[in-house]
């Protein structure tokens, strides 16, 4: 599955009760590539790491802490816990896309992180990135596959969930 705006030159929108055809405007067709790279897997944590900015300055009145929560974990048991961690994987860590037994087919069902920026007014920052270690994650971790999948049972009901609505997410997550 590969979306790009040239599949989309022949896509028209039924218009209102004059049946209109509407042709889709390129300029409004979303980059899937970009906003699929959004859902990829952070494979790594990252306890502290000071950052410079790649271009320009960073304003000195900038001061303060930035976070971000959201899902970071497309593939289940895709991070290797620490070498001292109880929790060792039966199954070694797989890349998005490889084993589709492992992933997500909606971005809510994956495993969720938390990304901290610190600004401290000096042009610089600092960047923090761990994962919720949830009961969930931790079984999955360790069983080396996805054993939950919340949003896609209710999927899978089709039109009997929400009027006809669901959970359809209609990009494929990998």
């Amino acid at each position: 599955y590969n979306p790009t705006a040239t599949n989309l030159n022949a896509v028209s929108v039924e218009g209102n009760a004059a049946n209109m055809n509407t042709n889709i405007d390129k300029a409004m067709v979303p980059d899937m590539e970009a906003y699929a790279a959004g859902y990829s897997t952070a494979f790594e944590e990252l306890p502290f790491e000071s950052c410079t900015p790649s271009q320009g300055t960073i304003p000195s009145d900038l001061v303060g802490t930035y976070f971000r929560s959201g899902p970071a974990m497309f593939s289940a048991g895709a991070v290797v816990p620490p070498k001292k961690s109880i929790v060792q994987p039966k199954q070694p860590p797989a890349p998005d896309g490889t084993d589709k037994e492992r992933m997500v087919k909606h971005p809510f069902d994956a495993d969720g992180g938390i990304l901290g920026v610190t600004f401290s007014g000096d042009g610089k920052a600092s960047a923090r990135f761990r994962y919720v270690r949830t009961n969930a994650m931790t079984k999955e971790r360790k069983k080396g596959k996805k054993l939950y999948s919340g949003m896609e049972s209710t999927r899978m009901e089709g039109s009997g969930v929400a009027n006809g609505l669901g959970n359809d997410f209609p990009v494929p997550m990998f």
